[in-house]
């Protein structure tokens, strides 16, 4: 299937009234052709499966094409383009793909990004914390939120070193999406490590958020 077949196949199942939910669900920044992810999934499973065919170069240029065609939904299918082929990758493409947490910027493509970055640093767990120390001090608030959830799920090979340098970087950021990646990352390794999770939070109690502390005690 090509971009063409796949937009016009889109654009088929488009759902005005679907739009509207979405577009509102993300504060009205986005255009959404209203086709809910079920059906999205079933949608764009074919085109997906044939992007495993590509070259690599090619698949960067149609993970960036999708991302730059305006409605969030090639959005979400550029990054389950990414998710089939992410063993093509090195890091120098890891570097280049994580711009489009830059250019379409909202906590759903941060995260979405985010799932991606989960398999890819299960084969390359050595590349976690450069990748970190690269993005942490960002300008750019959904990158070192990138930087700090970027270890989601990865449980024992989580550096818990690097991850605490992010988010004592972070803790000075009253941003609601910062202290809330911050939580989130501390409660997903207290499922591996409760005890140095908890030493953190005793430790920067009073520089952290009431939100970080709420999130990340929340299986201690």
């Amino acid at each position: 299937m090509t971009t063409k077949q796949l937009i016009e196949v889109f654009e088929t199942n488009a759902n005005a009234e679907n739009a509207v939910k979405q577009e509102a669900y993300l504060k009205n920044q986005f255009k959404f052709l209203g086709i809910a992810k079920p059906i999205r999934a079933k949608l764009e499973k074919e085109f997906v499966k044939d992007s495993k065919l590509l070259p690599k170069q090619k698949v960067i240029e149609l993970v960036f094409e999708l991302s730059n065609l305006g409605y969030r939904e090639y959005l979400y299918t550029s990054q389950m383009v990414m998710q089939a082929n992410y063993k093509q990758f090195n890091y120098n493409d890891i570097l280049a793909l994580a711009v489009i947490t830059r250019s379409n910027q909202w906590w759903e493509n941060t995260d979405g990004f985010q799932s991606f970055l989960k398999k890819w640093f299960r084969d390359n767990p050595d590349y976690i914390k450069p990748f970190v120390l690269e993005f942490y001090k960002d300008e750019n608030l959904w990158m070192r939120r990138l930087a700090i959830i970027a270890q989601l799920g990865m449980k024992d090979i989580t550096d818990f070193t690097v991850m605490k340098r992010a988010i004592r970087y972070n803790l000075k950021y009253d941003e609601f999406f910062i202290q809330k990646a911050i939580g989130w990352a501390l409660r997903d390794y207290s499922k591996v490590n409760p005890k140095e999770v908890s030493k953190f939070i005793d430790d920067y109690e009073l520089k952290m958020s009431n939100l970080a502390i709420r999130e990340g005690s929340k299986y201690l």
